[in-house]
């Protein structure tokens, strides 16, 4: 008798936990459902609208952004948009030497502030690799470089792991669009986006890799 008291006391907790076990909770992040996205339990279709720093994106020498307004912010929502693809350079946040630069993902913390109170996702879109080739379909001979450095490569892969690990758990942010418009050899890129994938996996599993 005394056993099966015991039991019967025990059942409950038994069936809470394979309830438990057997029940997902829905990821609060943007992630693929299908042929779709979700956020949560709702269904999700990115409207989206492209934000940058000017002053530093596209010159090789300027490597420390400045703080996109909140006029642009505000102007980057309007229409009912709810994804901003927020266009970034590698050496914002990594130095040549390898090393992680603290100003540009403190720069990067109020970009993610700015975007949310405008009512914002953001997707990261990594417009120019390390070595400051402009990814956008033209070959120049900054990109062979970069195509043709094993060094750069790494320190792309480098930044997106750095990234990633800092951002895994913000839900601020869509996704990780690896990069804009690539140049160069296509077997080359996808060996080079899959390195960067399973770096990003390797301590992100929250958020949308882009390619």
């Amino acid at each position: 008798m005394i056993r099966f008291r015991m039991c019967m006391r025990t059942l409950p907790l038994v069936a809470a936990a394979a309830l438990a076990a057997s029940c997902t909770l829905p990821s609060p992040f943007v992630h693929s459902s299908g042929h779709g996205l979700r956020k949560g339990l709702s269904s999700f279709v990115p409207r989206g609208a492209a934000i940058m720093d000017d002053s530093t994106l596209w010159d090789p020498a300027r490597s420390s952004p400045a703080d996109i307004d909140e006029c642009s912010w505000a102007f980057a929502a309007s229409g009912g948009m709810n994804v901003a693809r927020l266009a970034v350079k590698a050496d914002y946040f990594m130095g040549e030497d390898g090393k992680e630069k603290p100003e540009g993902f403190e720069w990067l913390g109020r970009q993610l502030s700015a975007a949310e109170r405008a009512g914002l996702l953001v997707l990261l879109d990594m417009h120019i690799p390390p070595g400051g080739a402009i990814e956008d379909y033209r070959p120049t001979d900054d990109n062979a470089r970069f195509w043709d450095s094993p060094e750069l490569m790494g320190r792309f892969v480098d930044a997106w792991r750095t990234i990633a690990s800092r951002y895994r758990h913000d839900r601020r942010i869509m996704g990780y669009e690896l990069m804009n418009e690539p140049t160069g050899d296509p077997d080359a890129y996808w060996k080079l986006m899959e390195g960067a994938a399973q770096a990003i996996r390797g301590v992100d599993r929250n958020h949308l890799i882009v390619v």
